[in-house]
């Protein structure tokens, strides 16, 4: 799956968020629905836009959870 951003962090604590932003987006029951194409013909998966809620573990050594939203697009 292609996230943009590519990234996701946390502005307070600066943790990466990318891995539970991937993992929420899995079990939100996305399906790709594919259309029978012509053999041959290429076709590269629409954007579709995304919104998603993580909690950010907190800064190791002091650890505060908190939750973020994070918006984007995926390509499965």
């Amino acid at each position: 799956m292609e996230l943009d951003p590519a990234t996701y962090t946390c502005p307070e604590d600066h943790s990466d968020l990318s891995a539970l932003v991937l993992q929420a987006l899995g079990g939100a029951g996305l399906e790709v629905t594919r259309a029978w194409l012509p053999p041959g013909f290429r076709s590269r998966p629409r954007p579709e836009p995304f919104q998603v809620i993580v909690t950010c573990p907190g800064p190791a050594g002091h650890p505060v959870p908190h939750q973020l939203t994070c918006t984007g697009t995926y390509r499965p």
